[in-house]
């Protein structure tokens, strides 16, 4: 899904960047952000079903369903503030994408740390 992702998200760059060729800067941030939150999401999401395995029980799927949203807002968060502090800051928009992918690497990483300590203890018969 992450390649399908992307790969929307850069037919549709591809497409603004034909009818408004002087923003293609941003058109690339957004790219970048896009790409490695959805990245970011999946790896939580991973996280949340490790804490809920079961989906036919309707109090786990309902719970899954919540942490979802949940989901959603905490993988575009690390984006959102880079950006901002790049904005506040003066940053060239290169940075500010360079920034994007490093912090969203590091919180990617600690999430793949977290799931493997967790995945560790998981038992599917409980």
């Amino acid at each position: 899904k992450t390649i399908i992702v992307s790969c929307l998200t850069l037919f549709g760059i591809t497409l603004l960047t034909a009818l408004f060729p002087h923003q293609l800067g941003i058109f690339l941030l957004g790219f970048v952000t896009i790409s490695c939150s959805y990245l970011l999401m999946s790896s939580l999401l991973f996280i949340v079903l490790l804490f809920n395995p079961d989906q036919q029980d309707t109090l786990q799927r309902m719970l899954f369903g919540i942490s979802t949203m949940i989901v959603f807002v905490i993988g575009f968060l690390p984006s959102i503030l880079t950006i901002t502090l790049g904005f506040l800051l003066h940053f060239h928009l290169i940075v500010q994408g360079m920034m994007v992918i490093a912090i969203n690497a590091a919180c990617i990483a600690g999430m793949i740390i977290l799931a493997a300590k967790k995945y560790e203890s998981f038992n599917p018969s409980e």
